[in-house]
């Protein structure tokens, strides 16, 4: 009986619309394999005669391969290569490395849901969809292997940011300027939080020659300051922050002089300071484009928005990164934000297997008079719902999820 015939008579028997897209989608899968299974041994044979002539078969050996469809199985041919060199053909044409166990589909999988999550909840995920037996430890490999070839590749890009030396970060600005924009006579708008390494002066100072550089500090931290120091609910601060967008510094004092003439505690006068020094220090730059003439521009885009999709994946919850770590996942957020992550990893993951040129017409006659032959003799199965892949990935396997997940479709 074919998997065909299998589906059909299952989905006759089902007892619920639940049931029956178990049936078909536990039978896609497995059709996926034995398609797979097939395409790969197919191409093992259709290799040996473009094999070197001192290439003797020594044996056929299986090896395991973990698609999106679930684990493939597939003999491939053991060569002896003169009096020292062994190899697998096929391996060595398709560019497996060996013991690697995931597919390039599945990487791009681990390495896009892992720059929005954690380490732990991608392998959570991935083994609650396909059960394959993905550990935390698997995914942080995928991640720094694609991450840091990403980091390395990407052009026009957007967002910046570099681990280590602040002269990096710089370089790399300086470079995407340079190649991409010609900025003499042009108006250049920056802007930051003020903090250490990113005052206003230094921003300033990255301008290139020739260009007019206007600094803004960002109203996000600014208010934030604010509320930080009067209090969130407190009447001073709603109208400081008022007086604050209007640029009204008459104002804004009277105000913090108000606050002042409250019985603070010495954190409070403290802080109270500190928010009269920065106030002080950035005033100018706390003119809005429209105060300082630049009518037709009415945001700059705010610091904190711009950063958020790092600062959400990379810190908080005691999240610690090793320096590899920490730049490979810059490396997919970064392109991510720029709209190149598809893009790139599919330039990346195409590059780390490829299809050796064979005779395509006898590869398909030969491929589809197996697959027939396989279909027949398929022994039927009973319907389980999911797909049960299991083998280990380069790792110790912990499946809480997946055996979590085999519960439920029992």
């Amino acid at each position: 009986m074919d998997i065909l015939t299998e589906i059909e008579q299952n989905l006759v028997k089902s007892g619920s619309l639940f049931e029956a897209e178990q049936i078909i989608l536990k039978g896609v899968l497995e059709l996926g394999q034995v398609i797979m299974q097939n395409f790969l041994e197919s191409l093992d044979r259709s290799l040996k005669s473009q094999t070197p002539a001192n290439y003797q078969v020594i044996n056929k050996q299986p090896r395991t391969l973990n698609f999106i469809f679930g684990p493939v199985t597939f003999q491939r041919r053991y060569y002896q290569a003169g009096t020292k060199k062994r190899e697998f053909y096929l391996d060595q044409q398709l560019k497996i490395k060996p013991r690697r166990r995931l597919s390039p589909h599945y990487l791009m999988m681990m390495a896009k849901i892992a720059q929005t999550t954690t380490m732990r909840n991608t392998a959570d995920i991935l083994n609650l969809v396909f059960d394959s037996g993905i550990t935390a430890d698997s995914v942080m490999h995928a991640v720094h292997e694609l991450g840091n070839q990403i980091a390395n590749q990407i052009i026009n890009r957007h967002d910046f940011l570099s681990v280590g030396h602040q002269g990096r970060l710089e370089a790399r600005l300086s470079d995407y300027l340079d190649r991409h924009y010609k900025l003499a006579g042009q108006t250049i708008f920056l802007a930051s939080d003020a903090g250490p390494g990113y005052e206003p002066a230094k921003l300033l100072s990255l301008v290139p020659q020739g260009a007019h550089g206007e600094y803004f500090l960002d109203r996000y931290h600014c208010l934030q300051k604010i509320e930080h120091t009067l209090g969130r609910h407190n009447e001073l601060a709603m109208r400081a922050i008022k007086a604050v967008r209007h640029h009204d510094q008459a104002e804004l004092t009277i105000i913090l002089d108000t606050y002042e003439s409250q019985n603070l505690t010495e954190k409070q006068a403290d802080d109270l300071m500190r928010l009269r020094k920065y106030l002080q220090r950035n005033w100018r730059y706390i003119l809005s484009p429209q105060m300082r003439g630049f009518k037709d521009i009415h945001l700059i885009g705010s610091v904190e928005s711009s950063h958020r999709a790092f600062t959400y994946r990379m810190k908080k919850q005691g999240k610690s990164w090793t320096e590899q770590g920490a730049k490979a996942m810059i490396g997919l957020i970064e392109a991510r934000m720029n709209g190149e992550l598809q893009a790139s990893l599919n330039t990346i993951l195409e590059q780390l297997t490829v299809l050796p040129r064979v005779a395509q017409t006898s590869l398909l006659q030969e491929m589809h008079i197996r697959t027939g032959e396989f279909l027949r003799k398929a022994p039927t199965k009973p319907s389980i719902g999911a797909v049960q892949g299991i083998i280990p990935i380069n790792t110790a396997t912990s499946r809480p999820m997946g055996q979590l997940f085999k519960a439920l479709t029992h």
